[in-house]
């Protein structure tokens, strides 16, 4: 080789071994200052990330509030921060800086919620920029905006699982304290120690679920004294037979004293091993249910008494009409024959024979009056009137009996359209009833009797103390022929009659008692309101208008 190509491949060996040496040197030189970059960028990363927690985290904060504020931090986080707008869009929402305005230097990432696009953050130059890593941007920008992007995804996702489960609880919530039964959760104990109750107690028992958390006896203390051992013995039994129960019993509010009735249905929570863990269960007011069945129970005996009197109606005419005509005969010659001078052994049996026939004429006339189905003659009438009337006619007797005699009338009473006779021979029968149960009980005692007005009608209710009435006797005591008296001391038809009577007006009588605490006989009946009626213009025969008076039942 020629020394002259010898020296060119020699200065194109150390120019190339030089160049490489240049790069090298800037390379070394650029590294400090890349390096400085990186570091500010990682800081400016940090910094973003930092301040999206904290606005995150402050109290009360809501959601569109946190986008408002990223949005208003994010162009500081970008090199050129003065030409720098961002904008987020979000579930149809816009939030963005004052001077947004979208350009050709655009960066951009999509925000997520469980892997589906719900929305994007833009960062946009407002003027030209040099040539980076993404356009004008640089590589750490696209981490920081992609990193900003994330969070905020997992702060939508998070906000929205906590309003779902907030609206959820909202609704589960209100769902308990609107229907209309106690939902509960219990331990398996003797005394139902309750881990959760429905407010719905409360109302019932006046005892709130806390009162439950603390006192392990409130359950016990709620339900009624005499349902209690069976209330307890079918729940520690389907305790021990680990089974579903339904059962009832009543429930007393412990500040007024209203009785309840419930049905409580509980299902056994068991553990993976079968063991009976609590159970969870409801409790039902079936009261209204209760009151609805007695209802029915009573109109159906009511029925039933209504059918029987009418049944014996018809017999009670027959038969009065054929034992009268001869009965008659009996009494009028009997009466005769009494007048006579006869031996004395004679005359005692004929006025025997004379008391007896007349006996059997009372009874004959009481079944007269039982089965005479003629309207009564009906008049507006005041019920405290009749009530006054029929005392003062038993008040020489009651008080020869030591019978007190307390009155309370209401002063303002409704008044109704009935036949007066028909109602005093009621409230007299009813008086003289009672009057004949506390002379026999104890040679006296008290008869209250009561006027008032009940919803829409008047009630009239006579009270005494005397024995009482026996609880099967109650369904029987408007029963024609039912008496629980001696032979010749009452013939069984005075309440059947008052029945009667009362019905045909309308109303219905009963009867309440306890044994050994007296009874009381209430009579309720309509209220019926005297209405003048407009007049008229029309024909008549001397050419003038009436005015009809019309009753109005309520």
């Amino acid at each position: 080789m020629k020394d002259t190509d010898k020296t060119k491949e020699r200065l194109i060996g150390e120019l190339t071994t030089l160049r490489r040496r240049v790069v090298e040197l800037e390379t070394a030189e650029q590294a400090p200052q890349k390096l400085a970059r990186v570091l500010r960028e990682c800081i400016k990363e940090l910094q973003g990330i930092y301040d999206i927690a904290q606005i995150v985290d402050r109290p009360g904060i809501m959601l569109d509030e946190i986008y408002q504020e990223v949005v208003a931090r994010l162009p500081g986080g970008w090199q050129y921060p003065e030409t720098t707008c961002a904008r987020i869009t979000i579930g149809g929402r816009e939030f963005k800086t004052e001077n947004f305005r979208k350009t050709e230097w655009q960066q951009s990432a999509e925000i997520e919620v469980n892997g589906a696009r719900v929305g994007v953050i833009e960062v946009d130059y407002l003027e030209e920029r040099p040539e980076s890593d993404e356009g004008p941007f640089l590589e750490e920008e696209r981490i920081l905006i992609n990193v900003i992007a994330g969070r905020l995804g997992r702060i939508t996702e998070r906000r929205q699982m906590e309003k779902e489960l907030r609206e959820s609880k909202e609704k589960y919530e209100t769902l308990i304290k609107n229907i209309p039964v106690t939902i509960y959760s219990a331990l398996p104990d003797e005394t139902a120690t309750m881990v959760f109750i429905s407010d719905r107690w409360r109302d019932w028992t006046g005892y709130s679920p806390q009162d439950f958390y603390r006192d392990r006896r409130a359950w016990p203390k709620s339900v009624h004294p005499e349902d209690l051992a069976r209330a307890t013995r079918a729940y520690v039994d389907a305790y021990q037979k680990k089974k579903e129960y339904v059962f009832e019993y009543r429930i007393v509010h412990k500040d007024t004293g209203q009785v309840y009735y419930v049905r409580d249905h509980g299902i056994p929570i068991k553990d993976e091993k079968g063991n009976v863990i609590g159970f969870d269960g409801i409790i039902t007011n079936i009261t209204e249910h209760k009151q609805l069945e007695a209802e029915k129970t009573e109109l159906e005996e009511r029925a039933q008494i209504t059918s029987r009197l009418a049944s014996l109606g018809q017999l009670a005419t027959g038969l009065a009409h054929e034992i009268n005509n001869p009965l008659t005969a009996v009494v009028n010659c009997s009466y005769v024959l009494t007048q006579k001078d006869l031996p004395e052994d004679v005359g005692k049996n004929l006025k025997t024979i004379y008391h007896g026939a007349q006996r059997a004429a009372d009874i004959v006339g009481r079944l007269l009056a039982f089965a005479r189905q003629q309207e009564p003659e009906r008049t507006y009438t005041d019920v405290n009137k009749l009530v006054e009337a029929a005392i003062a006619l038993r008040a020489y007797e009651m008080e020869a009996a030591n019978i007190k005699v307390v009155t309370r009338l209401a002063p303002d009473l409704p008044r109704t359209m009935a036949d007066a006779g028909q109602l005093q021979q009621v409230f007299l029968n009813i008086i003289l009833n009672a009057e004949v149960e506390m002379r026999l009980a104890h040679g006296g005692g008290r008869l209250m009797v009561k006027t008032e007005r009940a919803d829409d009608g008047i009630r009239i209710s006579f009270k005494d103390d005397g024995p009482g009435i026996a609880r099967e006797y109650l369904a029987r005591i408007f029963d024609p022929f039912f008496t629980t008296r001696e032979v010749g001391q009452g013939t069984g038809l005075g309440l059947t009659l008052c029945h009667r009577i009362v019905t045909e007006h309308g109303g219905r009588i009963y009867a309440r008692s306890r044994p050994g605490k007296g009874a009381t006989i209430i009579v309720e009946l309509p209220i019926v309101v005297e209405e003048k009626q407009p007049w008229r213009a029309g024909p008549s025969a001397r050419g003038e208008q009436a005015a009809r008076r019309e009753p109005r039942y309520r």
